[in-house]
C-alpha cells in the first residue's frame, strides 16, 4: 500500500470525518474540542500553520499529484497499446456499435479488464491495475480534500457562532446582575423607609 493511500484512507478521512461530525452535532463541548484541535498551530521553520490548513494543503497536494498522473495515463500511447485501443479511458463503457453480447452485458470495469486482457495479456492487466489504483487514489484524495475543506469552513462558522453566543450570555449575565443589584437596592430602600417610619 502506498503511503499516500494509507494517509488518505486511515488518517485524513477518518479524522476529518470524526471532527466534522462532532462539530456539526451542536454540543458545545465537542464544538470547542474540535475548534481547539483544528486551530492547533504547527510550525514548519518560520511558517506557522493551523493543523486544518496544513492537512488541507497536503490533501490538495495529493489530489494534484493524482490528477497529473491520471492525465499522463489517459494521454499516453502506451495506455492505448497495452490496455487496448478500443477502450477510451474517458468513456469506459463499450461502444453502442459493438455487437458482442458479453461486452454489452458486462459492467464498465469488466469490459475494461476484458479489453486489457485481450489486448496486452499480463501487461494489459498490470496497466489496468495501475490506472484503477490511481483512479481510486484520485477519488480518495478528492473526498479527503472536500472533508477537510468543509471542516475548515464549519469550524470557523461554529467558532463565530460560539463567540456570539458567549457574548450574548455575558450580556445576559450582566443584565441579570444589574437587575439583582437594583432589586437589592430597592429592598434596602424599603428597609430604610420602614426604619425611618418606626423612628417617627
Amino acid at each position: 500500500m502506498q503511503v499516500t493511500t494509507f494517509l488518505q484512507s486511515f488518517i485524513f478521512l477518518p479524522l476529518g470525518a470524526f471532527l466534522l461530525f462532532s462539530s456539526l452535532l451542536g454540543i458545545r463541548f465537542l464544538n470547542s474540542l474540535t475548534s481547539r484541535v483544528c486551530r492547533q498551530s504547527v510550525s514548519i521553520g518560520y511558517i506557522n500553520l493551523r493543523l486544518v490548513s496544513l492537512i488541507l494543503l497536503v490533501a490538495f497536494g495529493f489530489f494534484a499529484r493524482e490528477q497529473v498522473v491520471l492525465s499522463r495515463i489517459y494521454n499516453s500511447t502506451a495506455f492505448a497499446r497495452y490496455c487496448g485501443s478500443g477502450v477510451n479511458p474517458k468513456n469506459p463503457f463499450p461502444d453502442e456499435k459493438s455487437q458482442d453480447p458479453i461486452a454489452m452485458a458486462a459492467s464498465a470495469a469488466a469490459a475494461q479488464a476484458a479489453a486489457a486482457a485481450l489486448a496486452g495479456g499480463e501487461v494489459g492487466l498490470q496497466c489496468m491495475a495501475y490506472k484503477l489504483r490511481h483512479e481510486r487514489n484520485w477519488w480518495l484524495s478528492l473526498l479527503s480534500l472536500t472533508v477537510w475543506l468543509l471542516l475548515w469552513r464549519v469550524t470557523a462558522m461554529v467558532a463565530g457562532y460560539d463567540r456570539k453566543l458567549q457574548s450574548l450570555e455575558e450580556e445576559r449575565n450582566a443584565e441579570l446582575a444589574a437587575l439583582e443589584n437594583l432589586r437589592r437596592q430597592q429592598e434596602n430602600e424599603q428597609v430604610l423607609d420602614e426604619v425611618n417610619k418606626k423612628k417617627e
